[in-house]
């Protein structure tokens, strides 16, 4: 087996006490920086979950009433079917502007405001168009013009 010679030092040899404290010094910076990282990665998904857990599959927010008033003829029962919304659903699973927009496709509600009541009660309130005037007996027209459909010719 061949020697080295004495100022040639091997590569296996172990480092200097010096050169280990540093490089655990480093490994102390770099860890938690590594471990905040992946905190702050993850802090959408666990906000999200938090919220689903909390809110959107409570039983406790269980949609137990839903007040709805109207200031025409339009029943309760179609403002729901309107509105898609029935009692069981969670309150924090209905999206308040996505019933409101189907509700104003509907030719006759001019306008809708929906509200959620804490802790288990959705309130609809639907404004109607009014029919000024009738076509041929069938189609019915509000004062701006819109055509109601025949749902909204009422009898004179």
């Amino acid at each position: 087996m061949a020697r080295l010679p004495p100022d040639v030092s091997p590569s296996f040899q172990t480092p200097s006490p010096r050169r280990r404290a540093r490089r655990l010094r480093r490994l102390f910076f770099v860890f938690p920086a590594l471990l905040l990282l992946a905190f702050l990665a993850a802090l959408p998904f666990l906000a999200r979950e938090a919220f689903r857990l909390a809110f959107r599959e409570n039983p406790f927010f269980a949609i137990r009433e839903i007040l709805i008033s109207t200031d025409g003829d339009l029943s309760a029962e179609l403002v729901r079917e309107y509105a898609g919304v029935s009692e069981g659903g969670n309150l924090f699973a209905v999206s308040p502007a996505t019933i409101r927009r189907a509700l104003e496709d509907v030719s006759s509600v001019s306008s809708a405001s929906i509200r959620r009541i804490l802790p288990g009660t959705l309130a609809i309130d639907v404004r109607e168009r009014k029919a000024v005037a009738t076509l041929s007996d069938v189609l019915a027209v509000d004062a701006t013009g819109t055509v109601l459909g025949p749902r909204s010719v009422r009898p004179r």
